[in-house]
């Protein structure tokens, strides 16, 4: 997740995709979907109801940093340059 260190990296909705580079934001947005699709697959295989509780918190609150941390090393970056 390059999203999180502030630096642009290829999504598929880049232009071009998979080639152009795309925002931190949207870097880690991509990185969410991918980790939902994961928990989504894990959530509904045979887990236990107390894992995946566990589980469920610690996406959330992996992605809540992760996208604070994409907003603010984006910003530091952006006024570098």
């Amino acid at each position: 997740m390059s999203g999180v260190t502030g630096h642009s990296f290829p999504t598929p909705f880049a232009d071009p995709p998979g080639r152009g580079l795309s925002s931190p934001m949207l870097n880690v947005a991509w990185a969410t979907i991918n980790f939902i699709i994961g928990a989504a697959l894990l959530y509904f295989g045979k887990v236990s109801l107390q894992r995946r509780f566990l589980v469920i918190t610690f996406f959330v609150g992996f992605f809540m940093m992760a996208f604070f941390l994409a907003s603010h090393f984006g910003t530091v970056f952006a006024a570098a340059h």
